[in-house]
């Protein structure tokens, strides 16, 4: 249990939790606080146990709630912010900064739970939006600005690094590389 508190192992959170006679504090083994002395932890199978025993809960990790996790919220915020405002730049500033996280942080969130970087994430957006418009029929200049790119030297590379293809030829085609060799 002790290498489970030490190394903050998220695997043993439910099984156990630990308390700090010091600080009259009980935590999960996954909570991110400074590590404690060995000699101050008392162990618990419960989390009324150890509020029995006169610990109270960690406003860190919070193990008086049965799922707290702070981190995946801010994340899916952070998504449904992307996926609502991905075209208006100022309005998606505004709507990350009211998160209050720094864009690192929601960047490592997002890795953390998406397995990708908020800003890659923001340009698979942005270029689905530009791929229906083209599909369209909308020009690449109105494609580009419906996705929220005000940058067309932008736009044209990561279009061509996700299909392949410039954009008009996308267009033409409505359709993948794949598609394209196969109708040649």
């Amino acid at each position: 249990m002790w290498e489970a508190v030490r190394d903050c192992d998220p695997s043993y959170d439910g099984k156990f939790y630990y308390a700090v006679k010091t600080t009259k504090i009980f935590c999960r083994p996954s909570c991110k606080s400074k590590v404690p002395k060995r000699a101050n932890v008392e162990y618990f199978k419960t989390r009324q146990a150890a509020e029995a025993a006169g610990y109270r809960p960690c406003k860190r990790c919070r193990p008086d709630l049965p799922a707290y996790d702070p981190g995946r919220e801010l994340a899916e915020a952070g998504k449904a912010a992307f996926d609502r405002y991905f075209s208006d730049q100022e309005e998606l500033d505004s709507k990350l900064k009211e998160l209050g996280a720094s864009k690192k942080r929601l960047s490592l969130l997002f890795k953390q739970y998406y397995e990708m970087p908020a800003k890659e994430y923001l340009v698979q957006v942005r270029l689905a939006a530009a791929k229906q418009a083209l599909q369209a029929g909308a020009s690449v200049l109105d494609a580009a600005g419906a996705a929220g790119y005000e940058n067309m030297s932008t736009f044209y590379a990561h279009f061509r690094r996700q299909t392949g293809l410039p954009p008009a030829k996308y267009r033409q085609t409505g359709s993948s590389p794949a598609t394209l060799q196969a109708t040649w």
